[in-house]
């Protein structure tokens, strides 16, 4: 089942997507907690892009060696926690500070610790005591300040950019929905 959802784990998020855009948007003026969130997301992204390359791009769970540099040196999901600030950037754009944000952002971070949780699962699995040494040391989603990073990147900031193109796509066709939504709506 774990697997399953790995694999469909891009339209698992799509269909909470579709889903916020359905709600009638606040009357809020756009949220700057919002923008601030998806900017760090961004930077996160494309700071473990720079580290981890392309392996994790597939519908199937796989690791060729247990990535330590840069950004995993302070934090073990970097790419799941880029995605779920960005998506709690996209709801608090969207709904504002209101009841149902607070749902919303609980449904979108249980899915995203529940793929850490099956990633953590298979890379103990891959790279047994060396995982969990891994793990003991650096903290799934909250950095561990005063860390030195190693800084030791393998591919450039455009070469990380680049790599994630269906990203970026996905995230401004989805902002320019939310927009029109919004529009609409008033």
């Amino acid at each position: 089942m774990s697997n399953m959802i790995y694999k469909f784990r891009g339209y698992i998020l799509a269909i909470f997507a579709i889903a916020l855009i359905a709600m009638p948007p606040s009357t809020e003026p756009i949220s700057a907690s919002g923008i601030l969130l998806i900017f760090v997301a961004i930077v996160i992204r494309v700071t473990a892009r720079r580290s981890i390359g392309l392996h994790s791009r597939g519908s199937k769970l796989e690791a060729p060696r247990l990535v330590r540099e840069g950004i995993y040196s302070v934090v073990r999901h970097p790419l799941y926690l880029s995605n779920g600030l960005a998506g709690s950037g996209f709801i608090l754009l969207h709904l504002h500070w209101q009841n149902l944000t607070f749902a919303y952002l609980g449904m979108l971070w249980i899915f995203i610790g529940f793929l850490a949780m099956n990633e953590d699962r298979f890379l103990k699995s891959e790279f047994g005591e060396d995982f969990e040494n891994f793990a003991a040391e650096v903290p799934a989603f909250i950095p561990k300040l005063g860390t030195k990073r190693n800084k030791n990147y393998s591919r450039s900031i455009a070469a990380a950019f680049a790599g994630d193109m269906w990203t970026w796509i996905f995230l401004a066709i989805f902002a320019a929905l939310l927009i029109a939504r919004r529009m609409i709506e008033f």
